[in-house]
Order: C-alpha cells, then sequence, then structure tokens
C-alpha cells in the first residue's frame, strides 16, 4: 500500500462526507426507512466501526496472507458499495448506542479518528502488513484491505443518507 495514496484517498473520504452532513437540514436528522436507522444513528455506527477497525488493526494476528492484499481497494469498493446495496445486519459491538447526538459531535469525533489512524500508520504503531482478519461477509482480509474497506464502507453508508434525505 502505498501509504501516500491512501491517506489522499481518505482525506478525500473525509471531507466528501464532512461536506455531506453539513448540508442536511437538521429536521431530517431523525429520517429512516422502515425497520433502519436514522442519518444520526448511521453516522454514529461509521464512528464505531472505524474506532473497532483501527484498534484491531493494531493488535497481532494468529492468521497472514502471503500478499499485502487479498481483496485490493478496487474489489472492496465494487463489493462494499457497488454490490452493496442489500442490507447487512451489523455485528452488536457497531450498533449504535445513542452517543452521537449531532452533526457536531459526529464531525469531532470522525475527524479525531481519523487524524489518529493516519498519525498511528504514520508513527509505525499501526503496521501495515500481511496480517488478517476475517470480515464477516467479505472473509479473510489483510491491514490494507481492511483499511480501504473503511473508505468504502463510509462511501456505502453517505449513499444510504443520501437515500433519506432526498
Amino acid at each position: 500500500m502505498d501509504t501516500k495514496e491512501y491517506f489522499k484517498l481518505l482525506d478525500n473520504s473525509t471531507d466528501e462526507i464532512l461536506q455531506f452532513v453539513e448540508g442536511i437540514p437538521n429536521n431530517q436528522l431523525s429520517n429512516k426507512k422502515e425497520n433502519g436507522w436514522t442519518v444520526m444513528e448511521i453516522l454514529e455506527h461509521i464512528c464505531i466501526t472505524e474506532y473497532r477497525i483501527h484498534t484491531l488493526m493494531l493488535k497481532p494476528s494468529d492468521t497472514s496472507s502471503e500478499s499485502k492484499e487479498i481483496l485490493g481497494k478496487e474489489k472492496i469498493r465494487h463489493l462494499t458499495v457497488a454490490e452493496g446495496k442489500e442490507k447487512v445486519m451489523a455485528p452488536e459491538a457497531l450498533l449504535p448506542k445513542g452517543e452521537v447526538t449531532d452533526v457536531d459531535a459526529f464531525k469531532k469525533r470522525f475527524q479525531e479518528q481519523r487524524k489518529e489512524l493516519k498519525e498511528d500508520i504514520e508513527n509505525g504503531k499501526l503496521i501495515i502488513d500481511n496480517r488478517t482478519r476475517k470480515h464477516p461477509r467479505l472473509g479473510e482480509m489483510t491491514v490494507s484491505d481492511w483499511l480501504y474497506f473503511l473508505i468504502s464502507h463510509t462511501e456505502r453508508h453517505v449513499e444510504q443518507i443520501g437515500e433519506l434525505v432526498v
């Protein structure tokens, strides 16, 4: 993984979601589809997911791959965004808990998490190597795969939010 390229993708992803949520009127933050989450719950889920994945990638793993990527950014994006239209139940640990109550709280938390992720990569605390962890839907993924997944996961949920605030 080229970290400069990844940081550019991550920064673009960050800017896109922050600009997107700025434009959502407050009266639409509680919009949801039947049996779905509100806009705020989706935003909180994004934060929880990013925190959990970041924390997981800091830990050692019992498994590894022969290559730095198993799926790669394009396939992950395709599976998550293009083919990810079907609703997948999030694991219990990734469910919103009502802690992110407004757009400003989301923006602060999201920006801090993304900043910390970049810092951990830059200072070598988060090593981008061949360690793998299993994703419940996508299977074994390397650290690089998981980092690309963060971007695609956010993009997928931005699309979902867009469907709620039309």
